[in-house]
């Protein structure tokens, strides 16, 4: 399966250009995060989108979505058009909306909460449940592109987004969709959202001399993971499709799994970990030698990491030794 379109809304830059240029140069989006009762928190960092453009949204759309759909759709907007807007010789019926999103709309909520029960108000916003629904991505790109087939959320935390793709790539196979879209968005720096995270003790310390550095996957001293915010999107074709009308195919899409652990609800499994990457190479046909970079979960966490390490180990044996470094419950083969 092509791949034919990016769009990237992140903390390090919009733009998959940008994005990707900031990742080849080493740079960190993390920060001091300056929000309401900040002073609350024992942890401060996070990282947030700072450029997020919204001049081409009207005021109808911007009082219809929160930052979580906003963030969705100017990614959508740049994978369409970075794809040459393949949508729009496809039948509306076959196009598709998978997307990846474990929480909708963080700031619609905890500002209804304290509307409600900390100023003693009787109202919220009325369209409270639209905008804080998780599915109202969707609802929003699906309208975007005028898709009329599939319009689907999978909330699965973590692996979400991965998990859109690859159902996505399912749906092209089963003849459902010929032009998914597949997204990953998220808006996750409230201060209810943070303190909830810093409640399971897997935050990252703030890292005193570089707050940027804090996160430190795989290492010795690493200390827990930060939350941030931002959306990304591709765009899938059927490879035959996407060379007929002579697309830029920045990548093949060749396997998805995606297992279940059955074991904790947030203790990781090494031994389901190596299923579901033994699964995604069986799907794509490829053997380990074939594979010459792993993209690790990488959650910074003492436990995560340690799991993740057994289960890559466990399949690719020393490989990932003379690897760049296979997320913990999905997986794709490219």
């Amino acid at each position: 399966m092509a791949v034919t379109g990016l769009g990237v809304v992140s903390p390090v830059g919009s733009g998959a250009d940008r994005f990707f240029d900031a990742l080849l140069a080493g740079k960190s989006g993390i920060r001091r995060l300056d929000l309401r009762n900040a002073e609350r928190l024992g942890v401060r960092i996070g990282a947030p989108v700072l450029d997020l453009d919204l001049s081409g949204f009207t005021p109808s759309l911007l009082a219809q979505t929160e930052r979580v759909s906003q963030l969705a759709i100017v990614a959508a907007r740049e994978a369409l058009s970075h794809a040459g807007l393949p949508h729009a010789n496809a039948p509306p019926e076959r196009r598709g909306v998978f997307v990846g999103c474990g929480y909708g709309g963080a700031q619609t909520v905890e500002s209804g909460y304290e509307a409600l029960f900390a100023r003693g108000e009787d109202r919220v916003r009325p369209l409270s449940v639209m905008l804080a629904m998780t599915n109202a991505p969707a609802a929003h790109v699906g309208m975007l592109v005028g898709a009329q087939g599939p319009c689907l959320t999978y909330a699965n935390a973590c692996a979400s987004g991965a998990i859109a793709i690859g159902e996505a790539l399912r749906a092209i196979r089963g003849g459902e969709s010929i032009w998914p879209l597949p997204v990953a968005p998220r808006a996750l720096l409230t201060f209810g959202v943070i303190k909830s995270w810093e409640m399971l003790q897997v935050l990252a310390l703030e890292d005193q001399q570089d707050p940027g550095a804090s996160c430190r996957p795989f290492s010795a001293d690493r200390t827990g993971l930060v939350l941030g915010e931002g959306a990304a999107f591709v765009v899938l074709e059927e490879w035959n499709v996407a060379v007929k009308r002579g697309a830029l195919v920045l990548a093949e899409l060749a396997g998805y799994a995606c297992r279940n652990d059955a074991t904790h609800l947030s203790k990781p499994d090494s031994a389901g970990q190596a299923r579901v990457l033994r699964a995604a190479l069986a799907d794509a046909q490829l053997a380990v030698v074939a594979i010459s970079h792993i993209n690790a979960h990488g959650t910074a966490t003492l436990l995560g990491d340690r799991v993740e390490t057994e289960a890559v180990r466990a399949v690719f044996g020393d490989t990932p030794k003379a690897l760049p470094s296979a997320p913990p419950n999905q997986c794709m083969a490219t």
